[in-house]
């Protein structure tokens, strides 16, 4: 199976709003640096900028009788800054840290199930401008075009702030379902656990390709030396 040709910077900061695998994949691709030393730091400015429909899911969130399954198929997302730190591991790994600082919007679809009673509701939230720090290790290779990236460790998945009126009318709407279930209880938790909802990041083994237009020659020239000075 070939490896996705997109940037990992950007794919990476996507993954925090929707699940996009290329997002840890820029902590391996950290591997740019100013100078070849044990730890490794660099921003590709390319790779900042504003993408859009990402597509992608979130992790169901579930709260007592209450269970949110989220998607979205339009939504938007600026990554403002990064800064990547790679430090050697041998054998060709390193360990990766990705801080990142971005904002967006999105249209979610919720389906919500309570008791056994489905209900389908839709919203446009905002992505509350945040930071993120994401460790990981990964596997850097050089590529005649570009550094292939394959993802040997990562959070299984990172909390986005969000801003929607969603979250409010569900608990309501849980609470008076949930009157006539003996037992029942959570639903004062499910406002909370949407407006922090949890985006699944990639498995370890995802593989992603990170092309040489996408650096600048300085950057290039700096991973390039990096990875020739970590053998």
């Amino acid at each position: 199976m070939s490896e996705p040709r997109r940037p990992a910077i950007a794919l990476a900061a996507l993954v925090v709003l929707l699940g996009v695998p290329a997002l840890l994949a820029a902590p391996g691709a950290g591997a740019a640096a100013k100078k070849a030393t044990k730890t490794a730091t660099l921003v590709f400015d390319r790779l900042n900028g504003t993408y859009e429909d990402l597509g992608g899911e979130l992790a169901p969130v579930v709260s007592g009788p209450v269970t949110v399954r989220i998607s979205s198929d339009s939504n938007q997302l600026t990554l403002i800054e990064h800064r990547l730190e790679l430090t050697p591991l041998g054998g060709g790994e390193h360990r990766g840290r990705l801080s990142t600082r971005f904002r967006g919007r999105a249209h979610l679809t919720l389906a919500v199930e309570v008791g056994g009673l489905p209900t389908r509701l839709e919203d446009d939230v905002e992505v509350l401008e945040q930071e993120r720090i994401l460790p990981g290790r990964v596997r850097v290779e050089r590529a005649p075009d570009g550094y292939s990236l394959t993802m040997l460790e990562l959070p299984p998945d990172v909390p986005l702030a969000i801003e929607s009126g969603l979250g409010k009318d569900l608990v309501a709407w849980c609470d008076r379902l949930t009157f006539f279930m003996p037992g029942a209880s959570g639903c004062d938790g499910l406002d909370r656990a949407l407006s922090n909802p949890r985006v699944p990041l990639p498995k370890p083994g995802t593989k992603v390709f990170l092309e040489a237009a996408d650096l600048t020659p300085e950057e290039r020239s700096a991973l390039d030396a990096y990875l020739a000075s970590s053998g």
